[in-house]
């Protein structure tokens, strides 16, 4: 960002590309660290590689978005087996 600053575009371009090289080498790690995820798009976006950087930032929010419905799916589930055990006539098999 200070190379950015001063117009030293040589130096913005290199720091951006070591930086990359330290995030997707941490994603290795954890690929669904949802902070290194968005830092890594910002970094692609500073890189000039904006189709990249929206789909990267997308990831996480596909992600999240997948888990609340995963989370909504489950409480459904549960909401009808509590239901289920609470009135015996619905374990009749419906045609």
């Amino acid at each position: 960002m200070i190379a950015r600053a001063k117009g030293d575009a040589a130096r913005t371009t290199a720091a951006f590309r070591e930086c990359r090289e330290i995030l997707t080498q941490r994603l290795v790690v954890k690929p669904e660290h949802a902070r290194t995820i968005a830092v890594l798009a910002q970094v692609d976006a500073g890189l000039g590689q904006k189709d990249l950087a929206l789909r990267e930032a997308q990831r996480p929010c596909d992600r999240a978005r997948a888990k609340t419905l995963n989370h909504a799916r489950l409480h459904q589930l549960r909401s009808f087996e509590t239901a289920s055990a609470l009135d015996p006539a619905s374990r009749r098999p419906s045609f």
